[in-house]
């Protein structure tokens, strides 16, 4: 998909009340990024924009940080916390 493309199926997502997270690491990816509920960037590839633009940084570079950032108590952002809210209600 290029970039248009995943900023038109976000806004379509959340314009479906989804709540959307995205990764991202160019500075093409910095309108996707800013658009979802939760934009991620991946700190070992990720531009400066892009880093800018999301609202979480993985540091370590592994996607799977993502499915364990609940876990720390440091970590615990308000957007995250409702994304990571949205996924356990769906379940």
């Amino acid at each position: 998909l290029d970039d248009t493309d995943r900023y038109r199926i976000v806004r379509s997502l959340m314009h479906n009340n989804e709540t959307v997270a995205v990764t991202g690491s160019k500075s093409t990816d910095a309108p996707v990024l800013r658009k979802a509920d939760v934009g991620f960037a991946i700190d070992e590839t990720a531009t400066d924009v892009a880093r800018n633009a999301a609202d979480i940084i993985v540091s370590n570079g592994r996607i799977s940080t993502l499915l364990k950032v609940h876990q720390s108590p440091y970590i615990l952002p308000t957007k995250y916390l409702n994304y990571y809210m949205s996924l356990l209600y769906k379940l």
